[in-house]
């Protein structure tokens, strides 16, 4: 009976059913599956939790990869630009965007990988505008910095024919090309770094490496004596006359090497079908020559550099200047 009322004042008092079950020694089939209810219940209500905390967590850790992704997300385009070509990998693949070429290059850096193109490299104005911003180095290599003698005197005076005694025209031309594209480059080195990199300096060092590049061709036919005559001709004079320190009567004789002073200058002697009466007038010396052929346009215009160079670098009467 005591047992009883024990049990009645413990189901009143809202005691669990496991204090039950310790201090019972049976439990009624009625109070078992109940007990077996309520455990049931509690492992579905963990299970549930569990995903729950671990979706909390993998999103926890989505975001704080999105924002180390926007934190790398913020490298400049110029920037990426630069490391992709410093690794030699292509810029841009097919169809790729910002942000996959970002991944791109976070996984190479990553694995380290370099890849070099053997055999390609970048021509025009985009190979020009990168060796540009990549520094600003001397035109002139350390090795090649020497005083270059070539037995050209700037102070000739006008008649004076000793230089064609002891050189032929056509070193005499190579000589002076020469000297006047290291002075050139000299005077390019010699500028500040402020300077170089102004959008002023860098076309003046394009304009030399071009110039430089332009005249190879005639240094070429210059040591051969493969140069056409008439050619040879109008530049000693003109190299002649530079020297004097003649540049008005100079820049007379290029315009005649330029484009000639034919009546059409299109640089041929002959058009259309029938002989024409007065063809025999036109003689090779008024031949455009700067038409004829696109590797002779090149070389030509770069002696009218070094001429323009030629008078900033040795200064005269006015009267004898062009401009």
């Amino acid at each position: 009976m005591d047992d009883l009322k024990a049990l009645i004042q413990r189901s009143k008092t809202g005691a669990s059913l496991e204090t039950q079950q310790n201090s019972k020694k049976f439990l009624t089939r009625k109070e078992r599956e109940r007990l077996e209810k309520q455990k049931a219940g509690e492992n579905k209500k963990k299970s549930r939790k569990r995903p729950r905390n671990g979706v909390t967590e993998d999103r926890e850790s989505q975001v704080e990869k999105d924002t180390e992704n926007k934190v790398v997300l913020s490298l400049p385009k110029a920037e990426v630009v630069k490391r992709l070509r410093e690794l030699g990998h292509p810029i841009t693949l097919f169809g790729e965007t910002d942000e996959t070429r970002l991944a791109r290059l976070v996984e190479l850096e990553q694995t380290g990988s370099h890849f070099q193109l053997e055999g390609l490299a970048l021509q025009g104005a985009h190979a020009r505008n990168i060796a540009d911003s990549s520094g600003t180095g001397d035109v002139i290599k350390q090795k090649k910095k020497k005083p270059v003698d070539s037995g050209i005197d700037m102070n000739r005076k006008a008649g004076d024919d000793s230089h064609e005694k002891k050189m032929s025209a056509e070193k005499h031309i190579y000589r002076f090309l020469k000297k006047m594209m290291y002075e050139w480059g000299e005077e390019l080195d010699s500028r500040s770094e402020d300077e170089k990199r102004k959008a002023q300096g860098k076309l003046a060092t394009r304009t030399y490496k071009q110039c430089k590049e332009y005249l190879k061709p005639f240094y070429k036919m210059l040591k051969s004596k493969s140069a056409e005559p008439d050619i040879v001709v109008h530049v000693n004079k003109i190299v002649t006359l530079c020297e004097q320190r003649e540049y008005q009567t100079a820049s007379d004789w290029y315009v005649r090497l330029a484009i000639g002073n034919a009546p059409w200058p299109i640089g041929v002697t002959m058009v259309g079908i029938h002989e024409r009466s007065g063809r025999e007038r036109i003689e090779s010396s008024k031949v455009a020559h700067v038409m004829n052929d696109e590797e002779q346009r090149k070389y030509i215009t770069s002696i009218k550099r070094l001429m323009t160079f030629c008078q900033r670098k040795y200064p005269t009467d006015p009267s004898k200047c062009v401009g």
